[in-house]
């Protein structure tokens, strides 16, 4: 194999290719369709091992120039996807002193787009996301104790999950790609943010009366998930059946276990998901209301009655109260 130095020449001579369009499909004939979807899987073929920073960079962003300037259909989308995949999420820290200055966050950009690209197979992004987002083994074997880092990664996953979306702009192909998931995937997406909604509060470190820089990591991604939810179900509540799929189950289950616990961690979390699901749109908010004051007029009544009977009931009354407002 070669040297840094010779990879990252190679990387700089396929890129100035692709810039000047050597024939790589800008004519019309089949021959040139042929040596573009060449060109381009032995572009992705050549990401295959990389560990050098750099030279990842390098060649994540000729990945993104491919996918930009050659015509779409001469790009193998599901091979691009394969060997950009094993890079994420971005674990690169800059040792101290670098003098190349690059950094994480310049990768994880890098990274994105090619993976997050418009024309990138939906089921494979969403797929990959929402596996790194939920890791059902360490939400068994975290007991509750959580870990600063990997809270810090699923932060960066929800984030490329919203630039995926592209729910943080207001002239965003949000509708075409939501339009692409199907009813299971919305499902799954709303599951996803759920659980991960639920874990952040289970570890206790959560204090909704902190100042914005004292927030910990737990309370910034517990947050994250619940605005990307608002998003979407803002998003979806003129489609009936996409509303449908990404919010009734969620907003059913939240309520009955507002209902059952409301005072408990889970009902906590319950209650800041529901809130912010609520603040989507007045289709959502209805639901949201019917389902919850039911069951939280019926847990404040059992709760008044039991201090009736007995004073030193072990029922919270105040923090019952709280979950309602």
């Amino acid at each position: 194999s070669l040297m840094r130095s010779g990879r990252s020449a190679c990387y700089q001579l396929l890129t100035t290719a692709v810039d000047l369009d050597v024939s790589l499909g800008g004519g019309n004939s089949g021959d040139d369709g042929i040596l573009a979807n060449s060109f381009a899987t032995f572009c992705a073929s050549s990401l295959s091992g990389e560990k050098d920073p750099r030279c990842l960079l390098a060649a994540l962003r000729l990945l993104h120039k491919c996918q930009t300037s050659l015509p779409r259909e001469c790009i193998p989308h599901n091979i691009f996807f394969e060997s950009a995949r094993v890079y994420y999420p971005i674990s690169f820290t800059p040792p101290p002193n670098d003098p190349y200055k690059i950094s994480r966050e310049e990768l994880q950009i890098a990274l994105r787009s090619v993976l997050c690209h418009n024309e990138m197979p939906v089921s494979l992004v969403l797929n990959l996301l929402i596996q790194n987002l939920i890791q059902d083994d360490e939400f068994v074997e975290d007991g509750g104790g959580g870990n600063d880092a990997m809270c810090r990664d699923r932060c960066d996953v929800v984030d490329d999950l919203a630039a995926w979306l592209c729910l943080k702009e207001t002239n965003c192909r949000s509708r075409g790609i939501l339009s692409d998931l199907n009813e299971l995937e919305l499902q799954e997406l709303a599951d996803a943010l759920v659980q991960t909604h639920e874990w952040c509060y289970s570890t206790g470190s959560i204090d909704v009366t902190r100042k914005e820089q004292d927030k910990s990591p737990y309370q910034i991604l517990a947050e994250k998930c619940s605005n990307l939810a608002c998003y979407v179900t803002k998003d979806l509540e003129a489609r009936d059946n996409y509303w449908k799929s990404f919010c009734f189950t969620s907003i059913r289950s939240l309520s009955a276990q507002l209902g059952e616990m409301p005072e408990s961690l889970r009902g906590l979390s319950a209650v800041e998901y529901l809130s912010s699901l609520a603040s989507s749109g007045p289709k959502t908010l209805r639901f949201c209301v019917k389902e919850t004051m039911p069951n939280l007029l019926n847990k404040i009544k059992v709760a008044a009655s039991a201090i009736k009977q007995n004073s030193d009931s072990s029922i919270d009354c105040d923090r019952v109260a709280a979950s309602c407002g």
